[in-house]
């Protein structure tokens, strides 16, 4: 999983930076500097242990200011619990300078609660989780290839790898 902001991206397994990036960061400081320089921020990292709250207080106080910050990856960005990942949001939001705006997709409890303060917070911008429309067809087609090569012992297409989490 990666993050991708101003022709840059970093990437939890530090392993791989495709053609159209300027530049790679593993999961360090060097990715944090590398925030206050960005307009907008586009957060696609998957939820694993190195990035549960990865996106905390001190990291968002970095982000330049006016920032956009968009997460379309996992909710516990922010913090392990709805309440963590709220005060987060909530709180580089309403601080001078730095996080401008947030975009949000995902959440530490699906659906985000009714109760939740980012339902009414001014900047922010609760959007369905839906990535993508799923046609049965599709996927009924990826099961029978993927039966089909499991039977044969061949390699099963779009396999999640449990210890990485994604």
């Amino acid at each position: 999983g990666a993050g991708i902001g101003g022709g840059a991206m970093w990437d939890v397994s530090n392993d791989f930076t495709p053609k159209f990036v300027d530049k790679a960061f593993g999961m360090n400081s060097a990715i944090v500097n590398f925030f206050a320089g960005c307009d907008v921020v586009i957060n696609l990292l998957p939820s694993t242990r190195e990035t549960v709250g990865f996106l905390n207080k001190n990291t968002l106080r970095k982000f330049r200011d006016g920032c956009l910050l968009i997460n379309v990856g996992r909710g516990d960005i922010f913090g392990a619990t709805d309440y963590e990942a709220e005060e987060t949001i909530c709180a580089a939001l309403d601080a001078p300078g730095g996080v401008e705006k947030c975009v949000l997709d995902v959440f530490t409890t699906e659906p985000l609660p009714q109760h939740s303060p980012l339902w009414a917070h001014p900047k922010v911008k609760v959007t369905p989780h839906v990535a993508a429309v799923t046609h049965v067809n599709d996927v009924a087609a990826v099961f029978k290839e993927n039966l089909a090569s499991f039977r044969d012992g061949r390699e099963l297409k779009h396999v999640v790898d449990w210890d990485k989490g994604y």
